[in-house]
């Protein structure tokens, strides 16, 4: 069982959630991150606040 292979499941039910969604939780691909990130300009109809906004948000992703 996959459950047993993990470590620190514990023997509750709620950690037992709390593991399986960690372990099952989508990951971030850093490369393809830092690729957005670097790859973004600002537009022609976006104000300087508005490509600061979305910098801001590509980099806590």
């Amino acid at each position: 069982c996959l459950f047993y292979t993990l470590p620190n499941s514990g023997t509750s039910y709620d950690a037992a959630v709390v593991t399986l969604e960690l372990q099952f939780a989508p990951k971030v691909n850093v490369v393809v991150a830092r690729h957005q990130f670097r790859q973004r300009a600002q537009r022609a109809d976006k104000t300087v606040p508005q490509f600061l906004t979305a910098l801001h948000e590509l980099a806590v992703t």
